[in-house]
């Protein structure tokens, strides 16, 4: 080869060499990108890269939840339910810190929302038993149609700045309360040990504590806490919120007994 070439074939090599580390970065950013969880604190969300969890796969079903905890800087599995020795454990990729306190969580979701978001960032389509199976699909869908209005309805009145507390009827709240039920039936069917069964409880518990039900305020309560704990671990910042709602309904509850026995004494 002439010395003539030389300056442009090493041009070439350079090129080539800068290419092929700009594709690689790509790759691996892009590899980050799909492992990569968001890390949520009542002030920021941040990203991180946990090891051993980046190698759980996804299930619109699953029998895992992951949750970070802050003050020790570790990502736990949780169960959700009993899980046979060799069994795999699968997590929901569409849930995590940040869709924690969030309404558009899986159990809200159907299957073509699912899939749609999955193939987007993560680039694959669930093949899960509520996605492969068209009966199960279909049920879960209906549910969620059936659903959603009432999560609505709940949200709204349960917002700290709702009106709806300070002015409501008791036949509003009867109302309120047996559409949280019905919603709470549904929702544990998507799985008992959900997220969700620990915010509608938290509804139904200030509900009931508003309509003088104190043994039912404190029994949704206590079910919160126990939900929490078991789907976000018990040092996680809902813990503590559900832990607090307890002790108000509680305390309300020995009140109302401190204010009746006044009343027969």
């Amino acid at each position: 080869m002439p010395l003539s070439t030389w300056p442009e074939k090493l041009r070439l090599q350079n090129e080539l060499a800068q290419a092929a580390r700009a594709y690689n970065f790509l790759c691996a950013w892009e590899t980050y990108n799909r492992k990569v969880f968001n890390v949520h604190n009542p002030k920021n969300i941040h990203y991180g890269l946990f090891l051993t969890t980046a190698r759980l796969n996804h299930s619109c079903t699953p029998n895992a939840r992951v949750s970070f905890c802050e003050s020790r800087g570790k990502m736990t599995a949780y169960a959700l339910s009993d899980i046979k020795a060799g069994e795999e454990l699968t997590i929901s990729y569409l849930e995590d810190e940040k869709t924690a306190d969030l309404e558009n969580t899986t159990t809200f979701m159907k299957r073509a929302e699912r899939q749609a978001q999955l193939k987007q960032k993560w680039g694959f389509e669930c093949t899960c038993s509520v996605c492969s199976d068209p009966e199960l699909s279909k049920a879960w869908d209906e549910r969620v149609t059936a659903m959603k209005p009432i999560r609505a309805f709940l949200t709204k009145i349960d917002a700290p700045w709702a009106p709806f507390w300070k002015f409501a009827r008791l036949k509003e709240l009867g109302r309120a309360v047996e559409e949280g039920m019905k919603l709470l039936r549904m929702v544990e069917k998507q799985g008992p040990k959900n997220i969700e069964v620990a915010r509608i409880r938290e509804t139904l518990a200030r509900l009931n504590s508003m309509m003088g039900r104190d043994p039912a305020a404190i029994l949704c309560a206590r079910i919160s806490l126990e939900v929490a704990g078991a789907v976000m671990g018990k040092d996680h910042q809902r813990y503590e919120q559900a832990r607090c709602l307890v002790w108000e309904v509680e305390s309300e509850d020995s009140q109302w007994e401190r204010d009746m026995q006044r009343r027969l004494e």
